[in-house]
């Protein structure tokens, strides 16, 4: 600790008071000093059965899950074989039955809602083939779009265009973060479409401008 008193013979020899004669009177003459356990700074009960030691599976980001439970699961299987007789690890809060039974529900919704699309066309088309088009499209059209919204999917068409903007300013990439210095291999350029060229180095990119008829945003170039 940060101080003048590091061991036990320093509180002994602390000064409480001035005794007759003025000889000092020290802490260890009047009481005894030694050291005791860490104060808690809290405490576990399960089911009021007695004190107990916590803990808390934290997942990573991105992770899924279904399969972080199940690994964890498979871990404390693995665990219980090497402890003592007596102890036992004892799961308190498991969501993986409410993840399944999410998962069971949307299930079961999505699937009214075909069959009810599936029916309202047959009705008002009576054409079978149209509503099997409405319930097959309406799906896939759905993962179509949220595939173009994902966090990665943008981050990587921000990368994209900052390499095209260099190689049509200055014919080659210049400066960049990790990730774009990463990804500047022939390759990757190929496949984004940003291959330098001779005749466009030094001239900048062409301004996007918005259409009178469509609203623009601060995003707008």
């Amino acid at each position: 600790s940060i101080g003048y008193l590091h061991t036990r013979e320093d509180f002994d020899r602390i000064p409480l008071a001035t005794g007759p004669g003025g000889v000092p009177v020290r802490l260890g003459e009047v009481a005894v000093v030694r050291r005791g356990p860490t104060l808690r700074n809290g405490i576990a009960d399960l089911d009021g059965q007695g004190e107990v030691v916590g803990g808390v599976v934290i997942e990573r980001e991105g992770a899924n899950a279904l399969k972080t439970i199940e690994a964890v699961k498979a871990r404390i299987t693995q665990l219980q074989r090497s402890l003592p007789k007596g102890v036992a690890i004892v799961p308190t809060y498991d969501r993986s039955q409410l993840i399944l039974e999410a998962v069971h529900n949307l299930r079961e919704k999505l699937l009214e809602e075909f069959l009810v699309v599936a029916a309202v066309c047959a009705l008002f088309l009576w054409h079978l083939r149209s509503s099997l088009v409405a319930v097959i499209t309406l799906p896939l059209a759905v993962l179509a779009a949220s595939g173009h919204v994902l966090p990665g999917r943008q981050r990587q068409s921000d990368v994209a265009w900052r390499h095209r903007h260099r190689h049509r300013r200055d014919g080659r990439c210049r400066g960049g973060d990790d990730r774009e210095r990463a990804q500047t291999s022939g390759a990757w350029h190929e496949q984004h479409g940003c291959a330098p060229r001779a005749r466009n180095a030094g001239k900048p990119l062409p301004k996007r401008r918005p259409r009178s008829d469509r609203h623009c945003s601060s995003a707008c170039w």
